[in-house]
């Protein structure tokens, strides 16, 4: 058979229902996200290669009136250090750590915006599904997350580690 006749897909997701706004303001609730706040999201293993460093210093550089209120779900061996870092970058009451959770594609849906800041990735579930859930989405120019994303029209792009130019996409969304 000719290549023509066939399409490569590296990944799918399933399209969720679309959330009503009710359903979307109890679930913002439910974790405590502040009324009239931007929720952020991270959805993802707390290590070194999902750069959750970046995003601790890029939220120190957001005007605190204009900071998000930032939902990292997921564990790993970094949740210490990173609430250690959220202190000491006086942005702890920004980021909030809500561990391991079952219901991650509701999260996206009750998202403002998804964050991927990594320093190298492969094909992202979690972008494709914020993207699947209507999620914007913002990620470091990397691996996979620079195919998937199409800068400025699909979502936003960002170079690696570079902690002005995330804070600058944030601010944008």
């Amino acid at each position: 058979m000719p290549d023509a006749l066939f399409t490569t897909i590296a990944n799918d997701v399933d399209l969720p229902a679309p959330m009503d706004a009710g359903r979307r303001a109890a679930i913002r609730a439910s974790i405590g996200v502040p009324d009239g706040r931007l929720l952020g999201l991270f959805v993802g293993r707390l290590v070194p290669v999902k750069n959750l460093v970046c995003l601790i210093r890029a939220l120190a550089m957001i005007e605190f009136e204009k900071r998000p209120w930032m939902a990292l779900v997921g564990d790993g061996p970094l949740r210490e250090t990173l609430q250690q870092q959220a202190l000491e970058c006086d942005v702890a009451t920004a980021v909030h750590f809500l561990g391991e959770r079952s219901d991650a594609t509701q999260l996206m849906q009750a998202a403002d915006f998804l964050v991927l800041p990594s320093h190298f990735e492969g094909m992202s579930n979690a972008l494709l599904e914020a993207m699947a859930a209507r999620c914007p989405v913002i990620a470091s120019a990397v691996g996979g997350s620079a195919e998937l994303i199409d800068d400025g029209r699909t979502g936003l792009l960002f170079p690696s580690d570079d902690a002005a130019a995330f804070a600058a996409a944030i601010e944008r969304l």
